[in-house]
């Protein structure tokens, strides 16, 4: 069961490099609706010092609906982590530091 958990992981990896390109980085963020949103404030710094393809999972995609800061704006999909790791995909969780 994990194989085709991760065949299946794979497959739709692929699907989404090929829709959106492969993502200079990839961002997530366990939090509310609020904190989700401060991603937007990283996104367009990294925007503004040099263009990149920049996806984010969340919790509620229509919230980055139309931001141009993202290239693709994802529901969560853990087991695609591996994926974009491997295809040399910056993977970063956000989170706050005391």
């Amino acid at each position: 069961m994990e194989v085709r958990s991760h065949l299946a992981g794979l497959a739709a990896w692929l699907r989404l490099v090929r829709r959106h390109g492969r993502p200079h980085r990839l961002f997530y963020f366990y939090g509310g609706i609020g904190d989700q949103l401060l991603c937007t404030a990283v996104a367009r710094e990294i925007q503004r010092r040099g263009p990149a393809n920049l996806w984010i999972f969340t919790q509620a995609p229509e919230l980055f609906a139309d931001n141009p800061d993202f290239r693709a704006v994802l529901p969560f999909d853990l087991r695609l982590i591996p994926w974009a790791r491997l295809s040399g995909t910056q993977v970063t969780r956000l989170f706050y530091k005391d």
